[in-house]
């Protein structure tokens, strides 16, 4: 969809008390906030982990002027809130001409009253693209992994969310992090590496674990059954093709992968020329929490996730 139909839906279901946003979310064949709420499903009962909505069952019916009717409910917004901050997220997963033509498209509503930020991977949307495309961004913030103490107090949060009796937020709290121990949510705050995305994932699957194991607690003997579950399911995910498991084993062997340290030989098992070719694969297993790409300035680099190595070069890694 465009990028004005994508804000004024986002608006809407932020504007659940007020009926005309909702009636748009009505008329646009979606579902009003009230009732989307109803729907939610939340996978391995916490919040946070693996929450996921009802899928829409109808197209979305775009008004015949998006832009104009965003504007309307922007200034209906501002007369309650101060700001209006919209963000939208993977736009780096689009084709770049793709993504000219939609920010083209949407010049009058970035240029309008409400704040925007765009996220994606610098690898899929370059610094030019976002900063020097039309005027329309000034600004580029990078993005780092979470220190540890941020990552434990997220995992306290989003327990304490999914929780019907408040709990003691304190990090020493072993009830803060029921059903994990202490030394485990530290073990899964290690492993995740700061990255939300993994956190999200590794947390999912090693609570979907502890619940086939009927395990009231997630001791580290769980803990270990949940890991090489979660390894299972990320490796055997479906849209990976041999082609792509075979630059994965190359990640994985190298430790970190990059145009400095592949070798021809490196490339003709993968039956390419160059480095460039490769790069769209590494881009897929990223979207699959398989590879990530590492936050530095040098060329391109890439490190395969921890949890896919055998459990003594797990270890290894952490250190």
């Amino acid at each position: 969809t465009d990028l004005a139909t994508a804000a004024l839906i986002a608006l809407a279901r932020h504007m659940p008390e007020d009926e005309w946003a909702q009636q748009l979310l009505n008329n646009m064949g979606l579902m009003s906030e009230s009732t989307r709420k109803t729907k939610t499903k939340l996978e391995g009962k916490i919040a946070g982990f693996g929450a996921s909505l009802e899928a829409e069952s109808k197209p979305v019916n775009a008004p015949q002027f998006p832009t104009l009717t965003f504007q309307d409910l922007l200034e209906r917004a501002l007369e309650k809130y101060s700001r209006v901050v919209i963000a939208i997220d993977d736009l780096d997963k689009q084709d770049p001409d793709r993504v000219r033509q939609l920010l083209h498209n949407a010049q009058g509503m970035l240029k309008g009253d409400a704040w925007f930020i765009l996220t994606g991977h610098p690898s899929g949307l370059t610094r030019d693209l976002l900063i020097s495309e039309r005027g329309l961004f000034d600004l580029a913030l990078e993005i780092k992994a979470l220190d540890q103490p941020t990552t434990y107090q997220m995992l306290i949060n989003y327990l304490a969310s999914a929780r019907i009796n408040k709990t003691n937020k304190d990090e020493t709290n072993p009830d803060a992090v029921h059903p994990f121990t202490l030394e485990t949510a530290r073990n899964l705050c290690a492993h995740s590496q700061g990255i939300p995305r993994w956190f999200n994932r590794i947390g999912s699957y090693v609570l979907l674990k502890a619940a086939d194991l009927k395990a009231e607690k997630i001791t580290p003997d769980v803990f270990q059954q949940g890991l090489e579950y979660v390894s299972q399911k990320l490796r055997g995910q479906s849209e990976l093709t041999p082609e792509d498991y075979y630059v994965l084993d190359l990640v994985l062997e190298k430790g970190v992968l990059s145009d400095e340290n592949v070798t021809m030989d490196d490339l003709k098992r993968l039956k390419t020329q160059q480095f460039s070719q490769v790069l769209p694969i590494l881009d897929k297993l990223i979207q699959f929490d398989l590879v990530r790409r590492l936050p530095t300035d040098k060329a391109a680099e890439y490190q395969g996730n921890p949890i896919l190595l055998p459990p003594s070069e797990q270890s290894d890694e952490e250190e």
